[in-house]
C-alpha cells in the first residue's frame, strides 16, 4: 500500500498537495495508492495519482470521503483496477477530478466502484459526484460510475469520454 489508514474510527486521514507515481515493482500483486479503513474520515485534495500497477488508486472504507480536485491517471503504462473504490458506500463528495482509465487496466468494468460488498455498518448519508472528467483509454466499454450498493448517488455535470456508459445502478449480471 501507497499511504494506508488502519480502522480506527476516531481518526482521519488527509491528503494534499501530494504526487504518487508508479507505485512499485511488485510482480505479483500491488496494493492501493491509498487505502483507508474504517475511519471517521478521509479527505484527498489537489494531489495526483499515476501509473499505477495492479491495486486501486484510492480505496476508502472510511465514513466520510472527500476527494476534490485531483488527476489520477493511468496512463500509458498504468495497469491499477478502479480509481476510486468505495465497497462499503459511506458518505462521499468526488469533485473537480481528472480520472482517466489507461489502455492496460487489469479491471475495465469501472473507474469508480460503490457499494461493492454492501456493509451495513458504514451508513451513507448522501453519495455527490459532481463536475468531474471522466476519460476511459481502455479498449473495452466501462461503466464510469457504478454503484453497486442500495445508497443514492447524485451524479450531476461529469464529462465522460471513450467507450461505456456513465453510470449504473445495481450488482453485476450472474452468468
Amino acid at each position: 500500500m501507497g499511504i494506508i489508514a488502519h480502522d480506527k474510527r476516531q481518526s482521519a486521514r488527509v491528503i494534499s498537495d501530494s504526487r504518487s507515481e508508479h507505485n512499485g515493482d511488485c510482480p505479483r500483486f500491488c496494493g492501493h495508492g491509498v487505502y483507508a479503513g474504517r475511519i471517521a474520515h478521509l479527505s484527498i485534495a489537489n494531489s495526483q495519482f499515476a501509473g499505477h500497477n495492479l491495486g486501486h488508486y484510492i480505496k476508502s472504507r472510511a465514513l466520510v470521503s472527500v476527494i476534490i480536485g485531483n488527476q489520477i491517471m493511468g496512463g500509458a503504462t498504468g495497469t491499477a483496477s478502479d480509481a476510486i473504490n468505495l465497497p462499503d458506500s459511506g458518505t462521499a463528495t468526488i469533485r473537480n477530478n481528472y480520472i482517466e482509465k489507461g489502455p492496460l487496466s487489469d479491471n475495465v468494468k469501472a473507474l469508480i466502484a460503490i457499494g461493492e460488498e454492501g456493509k451495513p455498518e458504514n451508513p451513507s448519508r448522501f453519495i455527490k459526484i459532481e463536475d468531474n472528467e471522466f476519460q476511459n483509454n481502455a479498449s473495452a466499454r466501462t461503466y464510469f460510475i457504478w454503484n453497486h450498493g442500495s445508497h443514492a448517488v447524485d451524479a450531476q455535470n461529469n464529462f465522460f469520454s471513450g467507450p461505456g456508459v456513465g453510470y449504473r445502478e445495481g450488482r453485476e449480471p450472474k452468468r
